[in-house]
């Protein structure tokens, strides 16, 4: 079966305004779904979308500024959708970046907010260098030699103003997304090959024995993972 993106979208949108949502945050949220899909970004895709039903009864309230000092911001986002909070905190360090040519904005208590690079380009076309960090997802990532899960896959979304479209590199820490063994069991197909671990610390193609992710590129990789982890975390709460 065949269906028109518009389509598609309107009734995405519909979905969501009759659980509460606005219009205009209903189409943001649904046009993150839509470009992660047409990207083949299959496990930040449409699948997801019928998982947001818990996360819209478990919010609480408007993201909220609870530090705002100089260039410096943080956001409690009150169990927000990611999307709408990561783009309501994108704003505001596009603000302060304007007023103070840099800025740090960050925000916890966040639902899940999907592809970092989104947001990325956004700060890259109101024209301004963006590093966009998260200390995102479950604990899946096991320290390079290990077996347990200790970190996520924090990922890392930099962006580039040019005189076009901004150049946007957007990638996890780890080897493969956590969503990737949801998606595998979709799809009933096994996952790729030394990548994830089982409990005992083999690796597994297996979406139902999966323990942990592999960092991605060894040593380094789970060096930058762990700094991410540490920066996101401990130095500015998120």
């Amino acid at each position: 079966m065949k269906v028109k993106i518009s389509d598609l979208q309107e009734k995405m949108e519909e979905g969501l305004t009759v659980r509460s949502l606005s219009a205009s945050d209903a189409k943001l949220v649904v046009s993150v779904y839509v470009e992660a899909e047409l990207k083949e970004k299959k496990t930040h895709g449409l699948g997801k979308f019928f998982l947001l039903e818990e996360a819209i009864q478990n919010r609480e309230g408007n993201p909220e500024i609870i530090k705002d000092k100089g260039n410096y911001a943080l956001i409690n986002a009150h169990k927000e959708l990611g999307y709408l909070s990561a783009d309501f905190a994108t704003d505001i360090l596009i603000k302060k970046a304007k007023k103070f040519d840099n800025a740090i904005v960050a925000v916890t208590n966040s639902y899940y907010y999907s592809m970092a690079g989104i947001y990325a380009r956004k700060v890259a076309k109101a024209g301004f260098v963006a590093i966009i960090l998260n200390n995102g997802g479950p604990m899946a990532v096991a320290p390079f030699g290990g077996i347990d899960p200790l970190l996520g896959t924090n990922p890392i979304a930099i962006g580039i103003p040019t005189e076009g479209e901004p150049i946007v590199h957007d990638m996890a820490t780890s080897e493969k997304t956590w969503g990737e063994t949801n998606l595998a069991k979709v799809e009933k197909r096994t996952l790729q090959e030394k990548t994830f671990l089982d409990k005992e610390g083999k690796y597994t193609t297996d979406p139902y024995a999966v323990e942990a992710i592999v960092p991605f590129g060894g040593a380094k990789g789970y060096g930058l993972n762990l700094m991410f982890e540490i920066l996101t975390g401990a130095l500015v709460g998120a």
